[in-house]
């Protein structure tokens, strides 16, 4: 009857992922949306995918430009899409536009997270809520001993963000937890809390020895 069924958090159940082609076969007027973080653990061990039964939308933080849209900035955000080195910005909009710019690296653009900044709201203590929520979500699927591995990994992410780096710039190589970094630093692009860029210089061949 036009109603739209949505199932939040849909990757914590062990067997809905099976039902998911009786949803397309059985229901097939039903519009069923499944939310979740980690939707790659709906489909556990033994629970056949069910191809061409699904489409997938895969939502990103938002860029800095919906940043500036989020928080009221139109003016701003309108000269920014005009820029051109023929109409360049003047100096009170270039000043205003790094400022804003360098306070998005802070806030990020979780959209609940900009929504409280642009309401001179405590944005600072709903970041550290969701870190230690995350860090608990995890904990919960991987366990108490990777956990600790988990922060110092975000920790060290963002201490050397922007720079190349290998996994034990991470964790040191001789240190217990540097065999887990591959799968935590998976599940935190997963989680689109980091991104991999690889790095390209003009000589290709030489490319493969830098970190991304």
């Amino acid at each position: 009857q036009g109603k739209i069924l949505v199932i939040d958090e849909a990757q914590e159940s062990e067997k809905l992922g099976a039902y998911v082609r009786y949803m397309k076969e059985i229901w097939e007027n039903q519009t069923v949306i499944l939310l979740g973080s980690m939707m790659s653990r709906l489909f556990r061990k033994g629970i056949k995918y069910p191809v061409g039964r699904t489409k997938h939308l895969r939502i990103f933080p938002m860029t800095f430009f919906e940043f500036l849209k989020g928080i009221g900035e139109d003016l701003l955000l309108e000269k920014l899409k005009r820029w051109s080195v023929d109409e360049f910005l003047t100096p009170p909009f270039h000043e205003k536009a790094i400022t804003l710019f360098d306070q998005y690296l802070k806030v990020g653009g979780l959209p609940e997270v900009v929504f409280l900044y642009g309401h001179q709201k405590n944005w600072e203590a709903k970041i550290q809520n969701l870190a230690f929520e995350y860090t608990e979500d995890f904990k919960r699927v991987e366990g108490e001993e990777r956990s600790s591995i988990f922060e110092q990994a975000i920790k060290r992410i963002a201490a050397t963000l922007g720079s190349p780096s290998k996994l034990s710039t991470i964790i040191a190589s001789h240190q217990p937890g540097y065999r887990w970094l591959p799968d935590i630093l998976n599940l935190l692009e997963n989680w689109l809390l980091v991104y991999k860029i690889p790095v390209e210089t003009p000589h290709p061949t030489t490319g493969g020895r830098i970190p991304p």
